[in-house]
């Protein structure tokens, strides 16, 4: 679908092909954004600038790698300068909260056997998995987010990323054992404050 003559017509600002180009990664576009910033309306809002930047930019699209691949690299780039920039404004005092403990989580399916409990339970453990991922080094979670979450081959990450595959295979293998040990220190923490109350 989206050969050289397609990519032409996308250069000559062809409306009908840039609205499909928009329909056929929008969906994606804006979970990749939203596994960055954990918030449905910036994800949205940053889905919205991502495809913006495609259409002023696309005369500069070199056709070195798929025009998927140039597109989610776009939205992993918008979202981590959305994050900094929310950083920035927190440390200058304007205090924008970006803790994935008070944002809301994407829809989870629960099966109709749970209980309450159960349900809660799962919620909780999803939460803090989120939390321990917040820790990472950004470099460390923009690659297991894309490989665990996103599910994108290391190939893929690393046309994303522009980062080599070991380079993916390295990062990906130190996130995960620092999400573990992220994961039992918070464990640790909560049994020794139990303890204590």
């Amino acid at each position: 679908m989206f050969d050289s003559e397609f990519i032409k017509r996308l250069k000559s600002s062809d409306e009908e092909a840039f609205k499909m180009l928009v329909d056929s990664f929008s969906e994606k576009v804006l979970n990749l954004c939203y596994g960055f910033v954990r918030n449905t309306e910036d994800a949205n809002d940053l889905s919205q600038e991502v495809f913006l930047e495609a259409y002023f930019s696309i005369k500069n699209f070199r056709e070195e790698s798929s025009v998927s691949t140039w597109i989610y690299k776009i939205a992993v780039n918008k979202s981590l300068d959305f994050i900094k920039k929310q950083k920035r404004q927190k440390r200058a005092g304007n205090v924008v909260s970006l803790s994935w403990t008070e944002t809301e989580d994407r829809e989870i399916i629960i099966p109709d056997n749970q209980t309450p409990d159960s349900i809660y339970q799962e919620k909780e453990r999803i939460q803090i998995l989120k939390q321990a991922m917040d820790e990472l080094p950004e470099s460390q979670r923009v690659v297991l987010n894309l490989s665990s979450i996103e599910l994108f081959s290391y190939e893929e990450i690393f046309e994303i990323t522009g980062k080599s595959i070991s380079s993916v295979e390295s990062l990906i293998f130190r996130a995960k054992k620092n999400l573990e040990k992220n994961l039992k220190d918070f464990f640790e923490k909560e049994i020794n404050r139990k303890f204590k109350d």
